[in-house]
Order: C-alpha cells, then structure tokens, then sequence
C-alpha cells in the first residue's frame, strides 16, 4: 500500500485505475467521435471504468486509510483537470449510484461524466451533482419526463441525448439549460416546435447536432436563428431549398455543416455556397447533379467533402477537383467514371478518398495511383479494377493504411500484388473477389500486422485458415463468410484466434 501512496505522489493519473480500480486510462483526440467533439482540449483524459468498478468504489472505505485518502486525492485531482470519467455500458443498483454521485460520494464533484448506454434508475438522475460542465447520456433509453430530472445541471455546457425519446415536451425542460454550448439530439423525436425552443433559449450553442429528426424547412429556419452555430448537423429532416436557404443565410460563422438525406437538388446545393467558412460539407444523397457539383465547387476553403450517391458525373468530378484544399472526399455511389477518376487524381492533397461503385476500370486506378501519393484511406469498393488495376494500386500507393476493393474481380494474382507491396495495411476488404487458397496465403505471410481482414465469398478453403491462424496473430476482425470452410478449419481459428472477431 505504501508503493500505492508513493504513485500518487508522482502524480500518475493512471494509479487510480490501473493499481486501485483495475480500469483503464486512454486518451483520444477530440475530433470526430459525438462526445469527444464536447472537449475544449485537443486530447482528453478518460477513465474507462468496468462494471465491477462501482462496486470496489462502494467498498473504497475497507481499504487501508492512507490509500483510501489517496484515492480520493487522485480522483478530485483528476476531476479539476476535467478528465472523462467513462461508466458507458456499466449496470448501477441505486445504492451504487447514490454512494458514489450523491453527498459526500466519490464523485459528487464530477465534472464530466460519460453514461452512454449505462443502466440505471433515471429517477436518481435529479440527484447528478450540479458541478456537471457535460454529460453524455445517449442510449439510456431517455425519454420526456427525464429532461425534466436534469434541468437542474444549470453548469452544462456539453450534452448528448442521441437516440433517445424526448420530444417536444422534453425540449421545454432542455431550454432551460442556458449555458450549453454542444448540444447532440439525433434521433430524438423533434419537430419544429423543438427547433423553436432550442432557437429561442439556447443562444450560447455553437455545435448542435439535430440528424433524424422532423425539423422539415421550417424548423430549419428557427435553428438559423441561433447566432453563434460554427457546427451543425441537420442531416435527414426533410429539408429543402427553402431550408438551406435560411442556413446560408444567417449562420456565416458556420465551419462544419451536415445535411445529409435531405432534399436539396442543385438549388438547394447553390444556396449552400453563400457559407464561405465552410470547412467540412457534407450532403450524402441529396441529388444535387453536376450542376449542384459545380456549385460546391466554389467553396474554396473546405478540407472535407461528403457528396456520395448525388448522381454526379464525370462533369461534376471536373468540378469538384478545383477544390485543391481537400484532405478528405466522398465521392461513392455516383457515376464518374474512369474520366472522372482522372480529374480527381489531380487532387494532390487528398489523403481519404472513397469512390466505391463509381464504373472506375484500370484506367482510372492507374490515374489514382500514379497521383495521389499522400492517400492512407482508399475506398474502391464496387468497381472493375481487376488484376491489373489493382497492381498499379498496390505498386504505387504503399503508404496506404486502409484499402476497401469489394467486389473487384480480383484473383490471386492481385491479392499477391497487394501482399508485396502493401505492407503498411491494417485494414483491409477483398470481399466478393476470387483470391482463392494462394492469394490469402501471400496476404497472411506478408501483411502480419493486419487488424481488419475481411475475405468474404472468395472461395476459399482450410488452407487459407490455416495460413490466417499462423500469421495474422494481430487481427481484431475476421470475416470469412460464405467460403466453403469446414468446421474442423473454423474451430482451429477461433482456438488459434481466441481475441479475433471472427464471422463465418
């Protein structure tokens, strides 16, 4: 116990899991995942409990009293630097939750507090302490009269209710929250009425997060009115022109826009322009055409673009690749063609490019790969590469990290390609190909630092799993699905595998 106590004075964040609690410490950057996007910092520190966690907590005070004190000192000192304490998935009892949240109670400072999909009486959620500056609650099966338990946290400034069933009745509690700055209510079950409220009340948002909801334009037009939004997703709301009119509008400070699943068309799409700071746009399945295409396109300053199944063309891809700032592009689902590839391959900067089922043949694989040499992420699932455009893949690009040819007409030949000189993957898709028992064999030999391998409907047999049991000791996920692989094969990878994933 004294080695304990003298961790902590080292002041090592970890001594409170990894030698007391037995949970883990893990930092993430903040971009990208829905809660993380809550962080002021760039890195934040989280402490990921288990479910046996709460328990040992409860039982702190049977520990020695010089380490008890420690634990407490090391939590609070963790607290005041605003590090996540992540109880996601865990099952509290009610005396558990008040023990630790409630009084004098472990965590009865909490700062920030991560109960995504976490199990408990939603009764005591009136009980969470006041100091709470975020909280995430999604997947808690939250409803209405559960905003009303909340409407207490007058400190929050980041909140995620996502997937949950508030409504409009439920917005009327959440408006009373002033301080929120980051706001996620996808799939929340809110209307116009809803946008209203959040307009009228919440004015210090500046990230807000409204996807498959029932806004339609006008609810639209009442969120265009919050005045200091630099993020929002309104992404599968029924909005059209009318509604991405307002948005261009009156949120010029706008940097990151979603609106995906909506019914913009090219109008909708030029409208769109007149947001000038835009750095990330997206409008998955909006059809939007070439001439929306070429409307984005003005849009000189953004660094991601997500434009997949937009019925754009070959014209469109001309126009899109004037965007030379782009690092990330998603261009799936529409018909650009080799021609197009051939534009896009002009696009030096890129580093994540998805063109799946786009009719790109040889040609334009030969364009990507003679190009575009800063790629990691590389997604051509769904098109006629071959052998052939799948070597000029492999020979060209081998900084490449992740690399998706679904459904290529790729043999053995190819997977030997990629085996030889794709030696940096972690991630890899070669479903519906035809690599057979020789390709998988090369690809298990080489690429031994694969996490993610999927090699469904290859018509392989018990030597490929034979070869993955021996070399791919790495692998998170394996998927082997539809191969004529027997089951004395399947029971010896999932012996020799027994940390994979793995799907037969």
């Amino acid at each position: 116990m004294v080695a304990v106590v003298a961790i902590f004075m080292k002041n090592i964040f970890s001594f409170i899991c990894s030698i007391v609690l037995g949970a883990q410490l893990i930092c993430w950057s903040s971009e990208g995942a829905t809660f993380d996007e809550m962080s002021d910092e760039i890195r934040v520190r989280v402490f990921k409990f288990t479910q046996q966690n709460p328990a040992e907590l409860v039982k702190l005070s049977g520990i020695n009293r010089a380490a008890r004190i420690a634990v407490r000192e090391a939590i609070a000192q963790a607290i005041q630097a605003r590090a996540t304490f992540d109880f996601s998935e865990v099952t509290f009892t009610n005396e558990q939750f008040i023990k630790l949240f409630t009084g004098n109670g472990i965590f009865s400072k909490i700062t920030v507090l991560n109960f995504s999909k976490t199990q408990f009486d939603h009764s005591l959620l009136s009980q969470l302490p006041q100091t709470l500056i975020k909280l995430n609650l999604s997947e808690t099966h939250f409803i209405t009269q559960d905003a009303k338990e909340i409407s207490h946290l007058k400190n929050l400034i980041a909140l995620d209710l996502s997937d949950s069933e508030i409504g409009a009745e439920g917005s009327v509690y959440l408006s009373q929250l002033k301080n929120l700055r980051y706001l996620n209510l996808n799939s929340c079950e809110m209307d116009e009425r809803s946008a209203q409220l959040i307009a009228e009340n919440l004015t210090n948002l500046t990230s807000l997060n409204l996807e498959s909801n029932e806004l339609n334009d006008m609810g639209a037009e009442y969120i265009s009115q919050l005045p200091n939004l630099t993020s929002l997703n309104l992404g599968e709301n029924g909005i059209g022109e009318p509604g991405a009119q307002k948005i261009a509008q009156n949120l010029t400070k706008l940097t990151k826009l979603n609106l995906d699943n909506n019914h913009l068309g090219p109008h909708g799409a030029d409208r769109i322009t007149q947001l000038r700071n835009l750095i990330s746009l997206s409008l998955h399945e909006n059809n939007i055409g070439d001439e929306g295409a070429a409307s984005i396109a003005q849009l000189t300053s953004l660094k991601y673009l997500q434009l997949s199944i937009n019925r754009i063309g070959e014209a469109g891809a001309a126009q899109i690749a004037r965007l030379t700032r782009l690092q990330s592009l998603n261009l799936g689902g529409n018909q650009i063609g080799d021609e197009g590839a051939q534009k896009i391959s002009q696009m030096k900067n890129l580093n994540y490019l998805l063109l799946d089922m786009n009719h790109i043949g040889i040609k334009g694989a030969s364009s990507i790969a003679k190009n575009l040499k800063n790629l990691t992420y590389l997604d051509l699932n769904g098109n006629q590469l071959r052998n052939a455009g799948t070597f000029h893949i492999a020979q060209k690009l081998t900084q490449l990290i992740e690399l998706h040819l679904r459904s290529n007409e790729i043999g053995p030949y190819g997977a030997l390609r990629i085996a030889q000189n794709l030696i940096n993957l972690k991630y890899l898709h070669l479903a519906e190909n035809r690599i057979r028992d020789s390709g998988v064999v090369k690809i298990s030999e080489n690429l031994t630092h694969l996490n993610y391998l999927n090699l469904e409907r290859n018509r392989i047999r018990g030597k490929s799993a034979r070869s993955i049991a021996q070399h791919l000791l790495r692998l998170h996920v394996l998927i082997l699905t539809r191969n004529p692989i027997g089951r004395t094969e399947k029971n010896f990878l999932t012996e020799k595998l027994p940390n994979t994933q793995i799907e037969f």
